[in-house]
């Protein structure tokens, strides 16, 4: 488990890892030329923060003040039910792979609400997403584009460490008025939705006590009053430590490089600028494969 990175206090450059063994507990360092942080999102912020020392005293990356700031979420919220006709395997109606469920998402609406998103009230826009007819149940949900304000904050805490006595991640993250705003559209656009396909609503779709029972138990700690995913539930979180071309205004360069240190890239959701409505494994791995090739390049020819 790595603690921090460490610093070579000539250069302010890294120099390596610290690490704790997951078994025995014991610390030990691994050197380096360069460190590529690809933990996700938190946990790559948690290591550049849990890397102050006096060249950096605010944690690698924070000579800015933006390490940690800016984190977002997907905006979501859905609805759904039972599906008419009769019920098959859900993904795989076919039964040869119990663990093909791909065929579960029968369609995708990228940018559903774009061009009219400032007559509606909010800023970005938001995708819509479903599958029907592919199992016992249909659903359609709408993933949003969090804005990203500096008060939703990946913080350490010093007076909590996780099993290894490394300072634990503290978060804190709430939606603004935009995405309420953003909510409420895509709320009344979804009903609509289901309203013209003639589908019942029911929640969970099977309508079983225990279910239902279960259901009740989870809502309160997973939504909001308004029926919308809480920030963190999506388990898409992106931003802490963004890309710029300012360092007085974000963490990394274009190639996920600390401004601070050259020698640490950072490849993951950290590294997001802003939010948006898709999935971010597609982009994270493009962002990962671009920056590792600029950065061998330039190891190659001695630029670091």
């Amino acid at each position: 488990m790595v603690r921090r990175i460490l610093v070579d206090p000539a250069t302010s450059r890294a120099a390596g890892v610290e690490f704790i063994d997951r078994v025995t507990c014991a610390p030990g360092e691994a050197r380096a030329a360069a460190v590529v942080l690809c933990a996700s999102t938190i946990e790559s912020v948690r290591i550049l923060l849990n890397s102050a020392c006096p060249r950096h005293p605010g944690g690698i990356g924070n000579s800015s003040g933006r390490l940690g700031r800016g984190i977002v979420d997907h905006v979501l919220l859905g609805v759904g039910g039972p599906s008419p006709g009769a019920p098959s395997p859900a993904g795989n109606a076919q039964g040869d792979d119990p663990y093909d469920i791909g065929g579960a998402t029968g369609f995708y609406i990228p940018r559903f609400r774009n061009v009219d998103r400032a007559r509606a009230g909010f800023q970005r826009g938001y995708a819509l997403q479903g599958g029907i007819g592919r199992g016992p149940a249909w659903y359609l949900m709408a993933h949003g584009e969090m804005l990203a304000r500096p008060e939703n904050t990946i913080r350490v805490d010093p007076g909590t460490r996780d099993t290894w006595g490394i300072p634990a991640a503290r978060i804190e993250c709430a939606w603004s008025a935009n995405e309420a705003a953003m909510i409420l559209d895509a709320t009344i656009a979804m009903r609509e939705m289901v309203a013209a396909a003639g589908l019942e609503v029911r929640t969970p779709p099977s309508g079983r006590l225990l279910e239902k029972l279960a259901f009740s138990m989870w809502k309160r700690r997973l939504q909001s009053p308004s029926g919308a995913f809480l920030p963190g539930s999506a388990i898409h979180e992106v931003g802490g430590a963004a890309m710029g071309d300012d360092p007085a205004k974000s963490v990394l360069n274009a190639f996920g490089q600390c401004w601070d240190a050259p020698n640490v890239v950072v490849t993951d959701g950290a590294c997001f600028a802003s939010g948006c409505s898709q999935n971010v494994t597609l982009t994270i791995m493009a962002l990962t494969v671009r920056a590792c090739a600029h950065l061998a390049a330039q190891l190659r020819a001695g630029g670091l």
